[in-house]
């Protein structure tokens, strides 16, 4: 029910059946059956004169001082308490058992219980801090109310109209918490930190907190909201980015396309251009134009003064629809598709290959082995510098393919929406960690030679040694879409709601 570690480093363990005390070697163990603790113990305290407390839910205590224990009767009256300490007294908030819309705020103190204040309501939780307790609790009119309890007892309520439901506390600041927001609470000041739909309980850390999503199966993540390397820019989602011969960034969205040079945005919107185009993906080729294919099967390229439409030169298929682009050393770009195949521009001729695979959503070409892989529906096909298929991993994956990276020890990865593999010599492994909640719709390569993984869950950022999720309060419930990096210094990357750019230097 409770762990606590003392000042001597025993590890104590409360249980429904009394305490067990582990000094790194063996057990003692403190239950009712020998008469040396309550049952239910639920909260754990050691006191500045280094006595152990056990603490119940019905309110009795146990006094543990130099292995001699006494045991302290709770009152009939109440159950389900709370603890924290002031001074050399332990105040606990307890629940009346006849009226449990009834609280009452005590003090244990030699082995006797003061009645301090009434509440009328029922509490939350409780913190000590500035040699003040701190109190969450909610009234009869279901009004959340945070007060305090100074050194002197005196009870004062603080006129903040919010609906708290968590209350901690770090050094001398006060943290509390709604459903999505936490708010710090310091020097008589309240400010706004995150916001998070998915917020249960917060617990301050070195660097930032703890939030433990009640929503999300209570999963535990760990976020850092001093942290300011991550700057987000006000564009649309977009589906990748590339970078031009002159260091300019192009992003294809569904607002249109973007220019990002010399820090300032340039905005290309396609209707004053008359393209019937949405939410392209951005390929440049050798001489630098810049090559725009979407969903609904339309081509266009742009020379640097207009757009111009290649839909007429496709090669006439059942489903047109343009996905994946990329561009070879030789110049042959070649779009994948979500019907089936691949159309290849080479020169000024457009050719249509590999009509029986569907949904190439990702190509990637090895400039050691001069082989392109393509991510699919089933899986991944490798073709050879001569154009030819030599390989097709589909037959140990199958599943669709969505990002494929390689690494420097020599390992392909592979990332569908749910899962993430590394391949080398036909041998295929499954990711299975943590860090990740589903698989990934990019991943890109640093110049340290690290991996990042983004997709639904967030983005994971990997060492070649562990998986560690990245979490930042910009990046908050955002599935992330597309990674590129830029240089030796900056990851962006793109969700679903923008682009946030993160500076690698200070990560």
């Amino acid at each position: 029910m409770c762990l606590f570690q003392d000042s001597h480093n025993n590890i104590w363990i409360g249980t429904k059946f009394g305490a067990a005390k582990y000094n790194g070697e063996s057990f003692k163990i403190y239950s009712p059956h020998t008469g040396t603790a309550a049952g239910d113990i639920n909260f754990i305290f050691e006191t500045i004169k280094g006595e152990i407390l056990l603490c119940t839910v019905s309110g009795n205590i146990t006094k543990i001082k130099d292995d001699s224990t006494t045991v302290y009767k709770g009152s009939k009256e109440y159950e389900s308490y709370l603890f924290t300490q002031m001074h050399d007294s332990l105040i606990s908030v307890a629940r009346h058992t006849k009226n449990n819309i009834k609280s009452t705020l005590l003090s244990f103190n030699k082995g006797k219980y003061r009645k301090l204040k009434n509440l009328n309501g029922q509490w939350y939780n409780l913190v000590y801090a500035n040699d003040t307790i701190w109190i969450l609790y909610k009234n009869s009119l279901n009004q959340r109310i945070f007060a305090f309890l100074d050194k002197k007892y005196k009870f004062k309520e603080l006129n903040i109209n919010i609906p708290f439901i968590r209350l901690q506390s770090k050094a001398d600041t006060i943290y509390l918490s709604t459903y999505k927001t936490i708010y710090k609470y310091f020097e008589g000041k309240l400010t706004k930190l995150i916001e998070d739909d998915s917020l249960w309980t917060i617990i301050p850390t070195k660097n930032g907190f703890v939030k433990k999503s009640f929503v999300k199966k209570n999963k535990i993540t760990e976020y850092d909201y001093t942290s300011k390397q991550i700057t987000t820019f006000n564009i649309p989602a977009f589906r990748n980015v590339i970078t031009d011969k002159e260091g300019n960034l192009w992003f294809g969205t569904e607002n249109g396309l973007y220019k990002l040079a010399e820090k300032a945005f340039k905005h290309y919107v396609f209707k004053d251009y008359n393209i019937d185009i949405s939410n392209p993906g951005v390929v440049i080729d050798k001489n630098n134009n810049i090559w725009l294919s979407s969903f609904n099967g339309k081509l266009y390229k742009y020379n640097g003064n207009k757009f111009i439409d290649f839909t007429d030169k496709l090669p006439t298929v059942f489903f047109p629809f343009l996905i994946a682009g990329f561009v070879k050393p030789d110049g042959t770009i070649i779009w994948g598709r979500s019907g089936e195949g691949v159309v290849k521009k080479k020169g000024n001729k457009f050719t249509y290959a590999y009509k029986n695979l569907a949904n190439i959503f990702e190509i990637y070409y090895d400039t050691l082995t001069q082989n392109t892989l393509y991510g699919h529906a089933k899986g991944v096909f490798f073709e050879d510098k001569n154009d030819k298929l030599v390989f097709d991993a589909g037959s140990i994956i199958k599943t669709m393919i969505l990002a494929i990276e390689k690494d420097t020890a020599g390992y392909y990865w592979f990332a569908s929406r749910r899962e993430i593999f590394r391949y080398k010599n036909k041998k295929l492994t499954k990711i299975n960690d943590s860090a990740f909640t589903y698989g990934a719709l990019d991943i890109a390569h640093d110049a340290h030679n690290n991996l990042w993984f983004g997709g639904e869950g967030g983005l994971v950022f990997y060492d070649n040694k562990n998986f560690k999720k990245i979490e930042h309060p910009k990046l908050l419930n955002k599935a992330i879409t597309a990674l590129h990096v830029v240089g030796d210094s900056v990851l962006l990357i793109g969700t679903t709601s923008g682009m946030a750019a993160m500076d690698l230097k200070t990560f």
